[in-house]
């Protein structure tokens, strides 16, 4: 009986921090973001696209707003998913299953080392649009926007 009551202490004890986590990194990717515009998906995609890009980033906000619990109306497409957005902090899967969820809804092959380096929704964008339009967007054309 006190071998269950311990567990069930530490149990709670587990549920607590895994909970504060989750809400501080849900507080530092929404700091990341503070003081931006605020702006609906297709406004984003206008605002920061062109061309057939506009529609890919327009469904890959509405991908990355299934697989992170924050409000996104204040991205930028130059935001890290993994270091601005904690999106691994938020949900360990969440990274593998955005880009299936991609592959899946966009019709398109990422391979697995291209994925890799994808650091940014821009890139991601680049690379599905590449793919769409026919064109061949190898791995070593990733490159990250910020340096």
């Amino acid at each position: 009986m006190q071998k269950w009551i311990l567990f069930s202490g530490l149990a709670g004890l587990a549920v607590v921090g895994v909970r504060l986590v989750d809400r501080f990194e849900k507080r530092r990717a929404l700091d990341h973001m503070a003081g931006r515009e605020s702006l609906m998906a297709a406004e984003f995609a206008n605002r920061y696209f062109s061309g057939d890009a506009i529609a890919v980033a327009e469904q890959l906000v509405d991908i990355l707003s299934r697989h992170l619990s924050i409000d996104l109306s204040r991205l930028h497409p130059d935001d890290r998913l993994v270091e601005d957005l904690r999106m691994d902090a938020l949900d360990s899967l969440s990274t593998v299953e955005f880009v299936l969820d991609v592959e899946k809804d966009l019709n398109v092959t990422i391979p697995n080392d291209a994925a890799e380096k994808m650091q940014t929704l821009r890139q991601v964008v680049e690379f599905v649009s590449a793919r769409r339009s026919g064109e061949q967007a190898p791995a070593g054309d990733v490159r990250d926007a910020r340096g």
